[in-house]
């Protein structure tokens, strides 16, 4: 059994024991051997390290332009001078094979021999008789100390690619929260920093810690920037913390990409390349291509070939020189890459190729999952939606080009918005609906998503996406948040027609659906304004009917109505079932006093 190292952390250039009462294992994922152990460092030993770079930035900063960047052309010669020690301890403690594990290194080379450009870099600007008698000029300053909250998948690239050579090069010093899972890279290249790179002690200083402890960097007022890669819902709470703090924030988050495979591409040559990007880093990187849409005529001899080649692949301890695919980083994440191949074929996809109990001779003990493919994944999948950050391929199959797309303000989502949907979905193979992301209604858009995504769940040609700022937003529709004259109103409306046209374009879209608008004068207009600005691009425009009951035309401010005034009787027959949950479940009482105390619940 291989030493079990307990290590510590590293403040102003010294590593420290730390006093934390829990320490968390780190494995060689080949073996599933423990072979050290980091510490959940204390709130003070976080404090401690923030307190030393900020005592080491007023000499650090000060230092000149020429001298700061002959420390850069020195520390890249350390790196290039360990890089394969670097290469197999990340191949080791990740699990990526050693070819990859050399990349993340080198990824970790190149930005600082950018940095190494420092005097070009840094130039300010100058501009003469900006009004007549002045000039101006821009200068470029260190801001202070900076953070970064550091991933497990690339150990190397991220903190000391990503995160360190630019921000120290510009003057600032840092404080790195290292990945517990992966570690060891990261504390071996901080050890070079001092006692080879030869840095004045405290411009770079390392922490192993939980997201309690890190959360000191989001409030801690001598902290100016944070940067983070990892997933969404802990990158939109930095963002939003540490903002709302007033610091600078780099928020890197997960990624689902999607590939388009059609009946003229070279097969041979796409599976190639979809083979190195989806299975590279044994899937667990944000730039891995984990869904591919393949055309219907060619699904059945593309999925062959790609299992063909996915089988061929050589699975092996990831410091071995012949291994394709190595293990993922630890037992906790192969049981979860497991769970997401299991929950696939609950929601009924087809398992062409199971990675789930393959064993590697001699590493029986290791962290692997071989390629999988899952087949016949649809819209509603999770499967096909969710990072699952592993060596899985989800085939998605489609017809052609011809796919439609819906526009509609689920504010809430009613029978009429579902009856929407329906008619669109009908007409079209494949229904793009947006659901208008501007928060500036009486239903939070949170609450709005999740009943749309649920109100149409069943529908198997739906895909939901978020407006963001694109579509219907005080950027690009201001008047439809605003009362406003008839004019603003239409101009406003091409200005958000054209942005559209351009995302249509993006997505091949050629139908554009939305509902007959006999209530709200401005959504009126800008249906008005729709159809002749799409008639003359030659696409297509579809006006539907309003849903009807005997009371007439539902509408979101008719049900927002009797939300206010708590006829939930009426109610019920005006909107999905889950819409209905949602409104009489205690989760919607906040929601439910916001419409009774508006002074206007109806959309002018």
């Amino acid at each position: 059994m291989a030493e079990i190292k307990k290590m510590g952390y590293c403040v102003n250039g010294e590593w420290k024991e730390s006093k934390a009462e829990k320490y968390m294992d780190v494995t060689d994922s080949s073996t599933g051997e423990v072979i050290a152990q980091v510490p959940c460092c204390t709130p003070d030993e976080v404090e401690e390290a923030i307190a030393s770079a900020q005592a080491a930035f007023p000499e650090w900063s000060s230092l000149s332009l020429a001298k700061r960047q002959q420390y850069m052309f020195r520390w890249r010669d350390v790196l290039y001078a360990h890089k394969e020690e670097l290469s197999v301890l990340c191949a080791k403690e990740l699990g990526k094979n050693i070819k990859e594990a050399r990349g993340d290194v080198q990824k970790a080379i190149e930005p600082t021999e950018e940095a190494c450009a420092l005097p070009t870099m840094i130039q300010g600007d100058a501009a003469m008789q900006v009004t007549t008698g002045y000039d101006t000029a821009t200068y470029r300053k260190p801001l202070g100390v900076t953070a970064g909250i550091v991933p497990m998948n690339f150990p190397a690239m991220i903190p000391w690619g990503w995160m360190v050579p630019l921000s120290i090069a510009c003057g600032n010093t840092v404080v790195l929260k290292a990945s517990s899972q992966t570690p060891l890279t990261a504390m071996r290249i901080m050890e070079l920093f001092y006692t080879e790179g030869g840095f004045p002690k405290g411009v770079v200083n390392l922490v192993t810690c939980s997201r309690q402890e890190a959360e000191i960097f989001m409030t801690d007022p001598r902290v100016k920037a944070v940067t983070f890669v990892g997933t969404t819902g802990v990158g939109k709470y930095i963002y939003s913390k540490a903002a709302a703090n007033g610091k600078r924030v780099q928020a890197q988050c997960e990624a689902k990409n999607h590939a388009l495979v059609l009946e003229d591409c070279n097969l041979e040559a796409t599976v190639n390349a979809i083979i190195n990007s989806t299975y590279g880093c044994a899937g667990m990187r944000c730039m891995a291509l984990p869904v591919v849409c393949v055309q219907e005529s060619l699904a059945d001899e593309f999925v062959s070939l790609l299992k063909k080649k996915a089988e061929a692949m050589k699975l092996g301890c990831a410091y071995d020189e012949a291994t394709d695919l190595g293990p993922v980083v630890n037992a906790g994440h192969k049981e979860k890459i497991c769970n997401w191949i299991q929950k696939g074929i609950d929601e009924g996809a087809e398992l062409v190729l199971d990675g789930r109990n393959v064993v590697v001779p001699g590493y029986e003990n290791g962290f692997f999952v071989g390629p999988t493919i899952l087949d016949h994944v649809t819209p509603e999948m999770t499967v096909g939606n969710r990072e699952i950050f592993g060596p899985v391929t989800c085939i998605k199959r489609v017809k052609d080009y011809e796919e439609g797309i819906a526009i509609m303000n689920a504010n809430p989502f009613t029978l009429g918005h579902r009856y929407l949907v329906e008619q669109a979905a009908a007409a079209v193979d494949l229904l793009h609906v947006f659901v208008v992301s501007e928060d500036a209604s009486l239903v939070p858009f949170s609450v709005r998503r999740q009943l749309v995504a649920e109100g149409c769940a069943d529908l198997s040609n739906v895909v939901c996406h978020e407006t963001g700022p694109y579509m219907i937003s005080n950027a690009t529709f201001p008047s439809y948040f605003l009362k406003d004259s008839d004019t603003v109103i239409r101009s406003h409306a091409k200005l958000d027609i054209q942005v559209f046209l351009r995302i249509a374009k993006a997505l091949s879209v050629t139908d554009r659906f939305v509902g007959e608008e006999p209530f709200s004068q401005v959504t009126g207009i800008y249906n008005q304004v729709m159809a002749e600005e799409l008639a003359s691009t030659g696409f297509n425009c579809h006006i539907i009917p309003r849903k009807a009951d005997e009371d007439g035309a539902i509408s979101a401010s008719e049900v927002r109505c009797l939300i206010r005034d708590g006829n939930f009787d009426a109610l019920k027959k005006k909107v999905p079932a889950c819409t209905f949950r949602y409104f009489t479940s205690e989760a919607a009482e906040p929601v439910i006093q916001k419409i009774r105390s508006a002074a206007e619940v109806r959309h002018y």
